[in-house]
């Protein structure tokens, strides 16, 4: 798989500290169809899949080290937008409501109404993050580090060309294209170049905002008629947002085994509304979830899918498909499809990747206990067979003592919970350390974001 996806993979565990026998994790095992008890057998040292999966204990290698838990294991939850780089800035609420994008954004026409933006955001980004790499590259391993609390462990992200190293992958490669640019300035020639590359498959996703902005909004609407003008109304296409899209832009789409990535959160913070979802998927079209940036979403995918599922039982009644089956499939398996990553993520089963998060029982339905869950019940999160984030304890009986637990990770305080981070930099083979992320930020930002900032 990584053949043909460049997916970076950092803030693993060195060989020195992981266990170097096998490990099979007992837990119930949730897929699309529920949970079933199972172990699950992974090796650390020698690969990134998971090798295999017993339904009996008996089946499970004698030198193999054994965790039993409790409690559900979930597929490590997958990201599909996400600017990642400006989330150790506070949440920013706007005082009004807007019309679309270009409207907030719009820095050649500032008014009292998006100036606060930019006063909050773009200015205080621009003289302490743009402005420094360091600055820069700690500010994203922090806002990692906010994502992967959450369960998350595949990220977007579109705005460096080799990924720091962070403990968590990132969406990103010669596969997958991201662009956060007005579609109307990136111009022809080059959405043409990028149709084509979809259609020679050289090209496997291309991820454009597309539609946000109101419903009535014309500049929105146009948008999709971009695509289509451009020939990317074609296979690999991934809408963001998708707001101001009707159901005949939503069959288009599914005719053209396109896909949308959904923001609910951030919509509603900004325009006072969101993609017509019910639309979307009657028409057959594939959805994740993301929460577009903790600017004005989520801090994590846990509390996208909270604000998800409270807002479509409000919102759309009886017409409501975002059950919590569905939001499952949207940050895992509809996920991996979005994102391209279908062959090796998504699901837990033998071969595909060891990413993964335990959570506790808070419902015999696995669904429901996941919107249940907060980044304090977490666990334990592995990424490709290796823990890297979880509770102080569990964290510390993967290690051969306490004194070897502190040599390789952090404590750090989520709800009022003692956890443990590794922030290993296999880059440079130097550990970055969580209070040095912090005092960078400190000393750089105005104000840093909490790791969990009430909305």
């Amino acid at each position: 798989m990584k053949s043909q996806i460049a997916l970076a993979v950092a803030g693993l565990l060195s060989a020195t500290a992981a266990h170097a026998e096998p490990l099979a994790i007992n837990a119930d095992v949730v897929s699309e169809t529920g949970a079933k008890n199972c172990w699950l057998l992974i090796d650390s040292e020698n690969g990134d899949s998971i090798l295999d999966v017993f339904t009996s204990e008996a089946d499970v290698p004698s030198s193999a080290k054994k965790l039993k838990y409790e409690g559900y294991a979930y597929p490590g939850l997958i990201d599909t937008h996400n600017h990642v780089h400006y989330n150790s800035i506070p949440l920013w609420k706007p005082k009004s409501f807007f019309v679309n994008r270009y409207q907030w954004n719009d820095e050649q026409n500032k008014s009292p109404q998006n100036e606060e933006y930019f006063d909050n955001v773009v200015d205080i980004f621009k003289a302490n993050m743009e402005a420094s790499g360091d600055v820069m590259s700690t500010s994203i391993k922090y806002a990692e580090i906010r994502a992967i609390i959450g369960g998350t462990t595949i990220i977007q992200s579109s705005y460096y060309t080799k990924p720091p190293s962070l403990p968590i992958r990132n969406l990103t490669g010669s596969l997958v294209a991201n662009s956060s640019n007005n579609i109307l300035k990136i111009g022809n020639e080059k959405l043409q170049a990028n149709a084509a590359k979809l259609k020679s498959k050289e090209l496997k996703r291309y991820f454009l905002h597309i539609g946000e902005g109101r419903a009535d909004d014309p500049v929105s609407i146009n948008e999709f008629k971009v695509l289509r003008d451009n020939n990317l109304v074609t296979p690999g296409m991934v809408v963001i947002h998708g707001v101001a899209l009707t159901k005949p832009e939503f069959k288009e789409m599914a005719d053209n085994k396109m896909y949308l990535s959904w923001s609910p959160r951030s919509n509603i913070n900004l325009y006072n509304q969101t993609t017509n979802i019910p639309a979307a998927i009657e028409s057959g079209v594939t959805v994740a979830l993301s929460p577009d940036w903790t600017i004005s979403g989520s801090d994590n995918l846990l509390g996208e899918m909270k604000f998800a599922f409270d807002y479509a039982n409000k919102t759309w009644g009886a017409a409501n498909p975002v059950t919590p089956e569905r939001l499952y499939k949207m940050v895992t398996t509809d996920a991996a499809l979005t994102a391209g990553l279908e062959d090796h993520f998504g699901q837990l089963k033998k071969g595909f990747a060891g990413d993964f998060f335990l959570a506790p029982k808070l419902d015999q339905n696995p669904f429901v206990s996941l919107l249940k869950t907060e980044p304090k019940n977490i666990s334990l999160v592995f990424v490709e067979g290796k823990a890297v984030y979880g509770d102080d304890a569990r964290m510390v009986s993967l290690y051969n003592d306490v004194k070897e637990a502190d040599l390789f990770t952090d404590k750090l305080e989520v709800d009022g919970t003692t956890k443990r981070i590794c922030l290993f930099d296999d880059a440079t083979c130097n550990k970055q350390r969580y209070k040095d992320v912090m005092y960078l930020l400190n000393h750089c930002l105005p104000k840093v974001a909490p790791l969990l900032e009430t909305h």
